[in-house]
């Protein structure tokens, strides 16, 4: 597994994103938007911000001084998918995606957040400008084959939804310093893993377009919302 390489100083915004508890929110069924409802939500929103550090460094082109500005983008990963294939950021082609880390036996908000992207998936299945990326915690239990089974449990078929595991290691890693969102392991909590509910949306250069607490009904649709401004982006 290659070692994970990071291009974010110390003095970065770390976006991180605190553990979400289990609650009454789950138990509700997310009310989906159509396209025009969900961008109706939101119509002072034309763009998404990039979110993380930014870097501007000036030239001279002509006598005119110009800034060029250099976002933050996600390092690449690799891991491999319920089908037992090497995935990459490269593999998953030019789309935008979510990503969510979670683990199979989770007994708290990873069955509320799996609910909720199953709207979320349902809405936009067999759309192939999006895809959706869940990344295991709990690579040791999460093999392939458990996670093909999780796969088929909630429904999902096909590539438009993978589901990835590999070195514990190197996926907290990728987590908390690629993501952006805490992971870490505690006894003290069930499962034995503290992490994040956050579903994080990324654009087609890797940059971070926007955070969503994944046990929410309203930050779904936000998210939601945000998924259709940025599709227009590309259009």
């Amino acid at each position: 597994m290659p070692k994970l390489i990071l291009k974010l100083s110390t003095s970065a915004i770390l976006l991180i994103f605190v553990l979400s508890s289990c609650g009454d929110s789950g138990n509700s069924k997310l009310p989906i938007l159509t396209s025009e409802q969900a961008d109706g939500l939101k119509k002072d929103k034309s763009k998404l911000p990039i979110l993380g550090r930014k870097e501007t460094t000036q030239k001279v082109v002509d006598g005119e001084k110009l800034v060029d500005t250099t976002y933050y983008t996600v390092p690449g990963f690799e891991l491999w998918n319920q089908d037992s294939v090497l995935t990459t950021t490269d593999s998953l082609g030019d789309v935008i995606y979510t990503t969510d880390f979670f683990f199979t036996s989770c007994p708290s908000i990873c069955p509320i957040i799996k609910k909720k992207m199953m709207d979320l998936y349902d809405t936009y299945k067999d759309d192939k400008r999006i895809k959706f990326v869940s990344i295991s915690l709990d690579p040791e239990y999460d093999t392939p084959s458990r996670l093909t089974a999780y796969a088929k449990g909630l429904g999902v078929y096909g590539e438009q939804w993978q589901f990835l595991t590999g070195d514990k290691e190197y996926i907290y890693e990728l987590a908390e310093q690629g993501y952006m969102v805490s992971a870490f392991e505690d006894e003290k909590v069930a499962g034995g893993i503290a992490h994040s509910g956050a579903i994080t949306l990324v654009d087609k250069e890797g940059h971070i377009r926007g955070y969503y607490d994944g046990t929410k009904d309203d930050e779904i649709n936000e998210l939601i919302s945000d998924i259709e401004v940025l599709l227009k982006e590309y259009n």
